[in-house]
């Protein structure tokens, strides 16, 4: 395919997240039109007439809530927009947040909610089989490998697989995953990308142990509104922060609470949150915080609180039953 050549897209005809086709359009353009076309334009640094005549079709789906964009770009273009388009560097070593996070890894948030995991779940960490669905550079996965967890994760990369097999971390098919073996999956900013949105929750659920939580984390939707009324408003352009519950191409799934709550209940999860005491369980560890380190060590003494109150972003756990 040459960048003179429209790519394809493939339509979602139904709620990607309850299957309903009880949903209606809330938004529709262009790709290559309006305020969209602009953003893919000055984000992406591409041509949006590649785009061809698709089109940008927000839906909303009236029985679980879900905003999700009915045409979602086919395997090629999604290859490139992850592979090419997005300007992330190659190296994870040039990423100062990453470097931070590998320099101390037990200071992070990561280990800290791998911590409150343990003991929410009654083990210690090295009993624990933990899985990073959509990994990238697999700094979870690292984390979690560095206390004492069998690690695992999936990737669409062939380089960030590479490059996780280099540091310990069995890399394992997305679509292939083992039945009933983890006992935590992450999926961090993951779940809005996702084209088929149910068979990937209902394959991560058939991989938890009985017991074994699925985490959740996306950008909230619940506040969407006021973007879509300057969408249908005519604005010229739209910032990255304010599209990015809806982010063309990527932010293909946009979440409310309604909407994680029902999905949860049609996979048979129950909902469930760590007690104050499971979500402070690093503090029982040393090495956790450190003086040197005292504006990370607020942040992380705050985050047990701030994470289930943060208002775009949406956070949940979700456990299967016993067996």
């Amino acid at each position: 395919m040459t960048r003179d050549e429209p790519y394809l897209f493939v339509e979602r005809d139904r709620c990607p997240a309850c299957l309903s086709q009880d949903v209606e359009v809330v938004y529709e353009s262009r790709f290559n039109e309006g305020p969209v076309a602009i953003f893919v334009r000055d984000y992406y640094g591409i041509d949006p007439g590649v785009l061809g005549h698709a089109r940008f079709s927000l839906r909303r789906c009236s029985n679980c809530s879900l905003l999700y964009q009915a045409w979602v770009g086919d395997e090629r273009l999604l290859a490139e927009l992850y592979g090419e388009w997005i300007n992330e560097s190659g190296d994870p070593a040039h990423d100062p947040v990453y470097t931070a996070v590998m320099a101390h890894p037990l200071e992070s948030r990561d280990a800290h909610e791998m911590l409150s995991a343990a003991a929410f779940l009654g083990k210690e960490p090295c009993e624990l089989c933990t899985l990073d669905h959509g990994m990238g550079w697999a700094m979870w996965a690292r984390v979690a490998r560095a206390l004492g967890c069998r690690s695992y994760g999936t990737e669409l990369s062939p380089s960030r697989e590479e490059f996780a097999r280099a540091h310990g971390i069995a890399v394992v098919p997305a679509n292939v995953l083992p039945q009933q073996q983890f006992d935590f999956i992450n999926t961090e900013q993951v779940m809005e990308h996702l084209p088929q949105l149910r068979e990937t929750a209902e394959r991560l659920r058939d991989a938890l142990r009985p017991g074994g939580v699925l985490k959740i984390s996306v950008p909230s939707a619940d506040h969407v509104a006021s973007v879509i009324q300057k969408l249908s408003g005519g604005h010229a352009a739209l910032s990255c922060e304010e599209l990015m519950p809806v982010q063309p191409l990527e932010h293909v799934n946009s979440f409310t609470s309604q909407s994680i709550l029902t999905l949860a209940a049609s996979l048979g999860l129950n909902v469930v949150r760590p007690s104050i005491p499971d979500r402070y369980a690093f503090l029982s560890r040393p090495g956790t915080l450190s003086a040197r380190r005292f504006s990370n060590s607020v942040k992380e003494l705050v985050r047990p609180f701030y994470t289930y109150r943060n208002r775009s972003n949406l956070y949940f756990w979700l456990q299967k039953g016993p067996a």
